[in-house]
């Protein structure tokens, strides 16, 4: 699963979204797990783990959550349509 962990990857970097997530790895490991396989946020952290990704731990997660959902941190996104 290397080959498309790794052409997910690329398109996330070009796409911008590293540079608008401030190179925030667990955000990333959500989106690539919820575009391989769309599961709970619980199943986010296996996904990226059978892709051969250390996932963040749960709590992690659970933290950095209310951060992705402040309107700062969606705009930033919004911005690179």
């Amino acid at each position: 699963m290397s080959h498309l962990v790794n052409s997910l990857e690329r398109g996330y970097r070009v796409l911008g979204f590293e540079d608008a997530a401030g190179e925030d790895d667990v955000f990333q490991h959500l989106v690539l797990a919820r575009i391989i396989e769309p599961p709970s946020k619980f199943e986010s952290l296996r996904v990226p783990e059978e892709a051969g990704v250390a996932p963040a731990s749960y709590a992690t997660v659970e933290r950095r959550l209310p951060a992705y959902a402040q309107e700062e941190w969606r705009q930033r996104k919004c911005a690179l349509a």
